[in-house]
């Protein structure tokens, strides 16, 4: 079965110039990155040759800020066609390696793991989350974005890019529709990912739902609003070694 990110490297590509980004990926970069980036100022380490991995990096922008700020950046993704712009774009600069999480045991330890709107569509997450907790040092970080839910469950009540949800009301498992691609999609909350971390090992630090900024929505109309935040964002230190 093909890779439906592959077909949809282009429409998520974060190597094109700003003026060329469109909002479905603008998104991520005026509103998930700086918090992000924020939280890792605030907990980071301060040591030289930090290790960062990116899981899930996608066509590879968010690899690359990150290695401005002098980290040794890893940027894993499955989608061969994002894996191959992101090599073309930063390859100098981030080693990008095409995979899931169980390419992970083979690297060297990570001070910090970043993911954006990736973890959403991994069924088995307990499964992923253990071999990133596997791949982290004691006192790391991990700090990602998915969907927030409550955005779910009004983009379901208005009949927007979600179906076949096995609950409007509940949301859990259903499909996004991009364009001719169906992906499956699975929606938890801030507490579940907390229940399924806390037991290997992890301590919540952040839990944030970053709004649409006035400023992103003058330059990118949203074309489908809801009156709820896109993102939930949540932030971690490991406590445990492995």
């Amino acid at each position: 079965m093909s890779d439906p990110w592959d077909v949809l490297s282009t429409t998520f590509d974060t190597t094109k110039n700003e003026s060329d980004i469109p909002s479905h990926v603008a998104d991520n970069i005026l509103i998930a990155w700086p918090l992000i980036l924020d939280f890792i100022k605030k907990y980071a380490p301060m040591e030289e040759n930090i290790r960062v991995l990116e899981y899930g990096c996608g066509s590879g922008g968010f690899a690359y800020k990150l290695h401005t700020f002098d980290y040794q950046v890893t940027g894993v993704d499955s989608s061969k066609e994002m894996i191959k712009k992101a090599t073309v774009a930063y390859g100098d600069q981030v080693d990008f390696l095409l995979g899931d999480s169980t390419v992970l045991s083979k690297l060297k330890h990570f001070s910090i793991i970043t993911s954006i709107m990736a973890l959403q569509f991994i069924e088995n997450i307990e499964e992923t989350l253990q071999d990133l907790a596997n791949i982290l040092e004691q006192d790391g970080l991990l700090i990602f974005a998915v969907h927030n839910p409550a955005q779910i469950k009004e983009y379901l009540q208005k009949g927007i890019l979600f179906e076949e949800f096995d609950s409007v009301e509940n949301p859990k498992k259903g499909i996004l529709h991009l364009g001719k691609n169906k992906i499956p999609i699975f929606i938890r909350t801030a507490q579940e990912y907390t229940q399924l971390l806390q037991p290997i090992g992890f301590e919540q630090l952040l839990e944030a739902y970053p709004p649409f900024t006035k400023e992103f929505s003058e330059k990118y109309p949203i074309v489908d609003p809801t009156s709820e935040p896109e993102y939930l964002i949540l932030g971690y230190r490991k406590t445990v070694s492995s």
